[in-house]
């Protein structure tokens, strides 16, 4: 008896603290949906340098080059850097190839290291930094196709006192269930972000689509270079825990970056597991208190279900915690894929909800305790 009212106290916190979580999403989303259009009041259009690390990414770099150049941004003011880290196939030949670019672009290489148990992501996109010639940065991968308004949006929403702006990206869909699912959690990733920068409580952002000061990032000491990833986000809680400007996200359909998703399930899980790994990475503590909190809400009830064998009475704190977060996860999900301009099936979204907590349990214990594979390397943390 004394097992029962202690587990069902806990479902009873676990439904409180989920609820209201998810319920600052969506207060965060509507908040964003009001915004004016932003203006950052620039007299002139000015230079842009956009950072793309690769590795492996030959089939990638001319298709992405002709979208770059088909935005409504003056070809003049637009630098690309290439950032590559020790590609193996022919990225240095695709990319010599390209001759006639109506924008400038470079091929930098990273310097060797010894150590390859730690990713080199922040490491290229530091060393990207460093060699641009402009002050506004954006940053994406090769396997996006940026939109047409997307610089010229991005760089109106970096105002005077903006240092850092996320922008919205989704996964291009396949033709197969799981390529829906994956699309639809990918797409619940960047509505948590976004709601969460829309309340003033930035916790995640994706560095496909951002954009962000130079000078703001050298008075953020930079990426963190000692870890596999999340090299994004660490920029993001930099510039805000030391007070250095705003962070914004910028809900608006015209910079929705695509990118392609996971060949197969082992990349996604492995992608997910590098995501995952990032307690380290939070200057403000309370942040890895939150998402601990979030963690252990989300899991108890999943550890809880097979206890209803032998307390039955179980059954109606579990079905009320499922129902809830079910109900209040759609009302987030639809009002974000509605700020975007995207769409998702009914069926899609119930099979991704039943999968997702036993997915929450699994990434997010072996992205604290395990190790990864990623681009022919395997990672820690």
């Amino acid at each position: 008896m004394i097992l029962l009212e202690a587990l069902t106290i806990l479902i009873a916190f676990s439904i409180s603290y989920y609820f209201i979580f998810v319920i600052r999403i969506i207060v965060g989303l509507r908040r964003l949906a009001n915004f004016p259009s932003t203006n950052s009041g620039f007299q002139e259009l000015p230079e842009v340098t956009i950072i793309v690390p690769i590795r492996n990414e030959s089939h990638n770099l001319k298709r992405f080059i002709n979208s770059l150049e088909q935005t409504d941004y003056p070809s003049d003011n637009i630098e690309c850097i290439f950032i590559d880290d020790h590609s193996d196939d022919d990225s240095q030949a695709a990319f010599n190839l390209m001759t006639d670019v109506a924008i400038r672009i470079r091929f930098i290489s990273l310097p060797g290291d010894t150590d390859n148990t730690i990713g080199r992501k922040p490491k290229a996109l530091s060393l990207g930094v460093r060699n641009a010639s402009s002050e506004i940065i954006l940053t994406t991968d090769a396997d996006c196709t940026p939109p047409k308004g997307w610089i010229f949006g991005m760089v109106q929403a970096l105002t005077e006192d903006t240092s850092f702006v996320a922008g919205p990206v989704i996964e291009v869909e396949r033709a197969t269930i799981f390529s829906r699912i994956e699309n639809l959690e990918f797409l619940s990733l960047v509505v948590s972000g976004a709601g969460l920068i829309g309340i003033g409580t930035p916790i995640i952002c994706n560095g496909a689509n951002l954009a962000f000061r130079r000078s703001s990032f050298l008075e953020a000491e930079g990426f963190g270079e000692t870890h596999s990833s999340c090299s994004d986000e660490t920029l993001m809680h930099r510039i805000l825990h030391r007070h250095i400007g705003k962070v914004k996200f910028l809900a608006d359909p015209s910079v929705l970056m695509l990118t392609a998703s996971d060949p197969s399930f082992g990349t996604f899980i492995h992608r997910r597991v590098r995501w995952a790994s990032k307690k380290e990475r939070y200057e403000n503590p309370w942040v890895l208190v939150e998402l601990v909190l979030l963690y252990i809400c989300t899991i108890i009830p999943l550890l809880s279900v097979p206890l209803i064998l032998l307390h039955p009475p179980l059954f109606i704190p579990l079905l009320l915690f499922f129902g809830m977060k079910f109900i209040i996860d759609l009302i987030a999900m639809k009002t974000g894929a509605n700020l975007f301009g995207v769409h998702f099936k009914m069926s899609d979204f119930l099979l991704a909800e039943i999968l997702h907590t036993p997915y929450i349990f699994v990434t997010g214990l072996w992205g604290q305790f395990g190790t990864f594979r990623w681009k022919k390397r395997e990672l820690d943390k």
